[in-house]
């Protein structure tokens, strides 16, 4: 995929340009090293910025232009056909595969529970996963107090070294 700061074509709107650089940025930030999220939630986003049809009036068919050429935008039913082809190598909708998704995909039988959701979505912490040990529960004042304490010790040592 291409660089999020590319440089508008002289025919391109800069608003445009600049609209679609900002969603594909969003999107990256929120999903730094989940590629197929970035590319699934980033057209989403240009669906709800820009409507579902990619032959609308400009500005519309322009930015959908400009996101398949820079980003490599897809329409909802190209997503569902890669979505297959994945699956059928093995590799989730996460863009991971069954020994790497946090999610549990490829656990159950079917469609499967997370497919459509991103990770932060996937609770790996909910019941029956884990059990919490009541002695090991750190309730949210000692976890403040634990913080401010570290945070003590932090500055502490930065005004030694100083």
């Amino acid at each position: 995929m291409s660089n999020h700061a590319a440089s508008p074509s002289p025919l391109q709107n800069v608003e445009i340009t600049e609209r679609v650089n900002m969603l594909y940025g969003d999107v990256c930030r929120r999903f730094p090293t989940y590629e197929t999220m970035v590319l699934k939630h980033f057209c989403s986003r240009m669906i709800e910025t820009f409507g579902g049809d990619e032959a609308a009036p400009e500005p519309a068919a322009q930015a959908f232009t400009y996101a398949r050429s820079d980003y490599n935008y897809l329409s909802p039913s190209e997503i569902k056909a890669a979505r297959e082809v994945n699956r059928s190598h093995g590799i989730c909708s996460h863009g991971l595969t069954s020994d790497t998704c946090p999610c549990g995909c490829f656990e159950f039988t079917g469609l499967e529970a997370c497919e459509d959701s991103g990770p932060q979505q996937c609770d790996l912490m909910q019941e029956p996963a884990f059990e919490q040990d009541s002695d090991l529960v750190m309730s949210d004042e000692e976890c403040a107090q634990l913080q401010e304490q570290w945070l003590q010790e932090e500055i502490s040592r930065t005004r030694e070294g100083l």
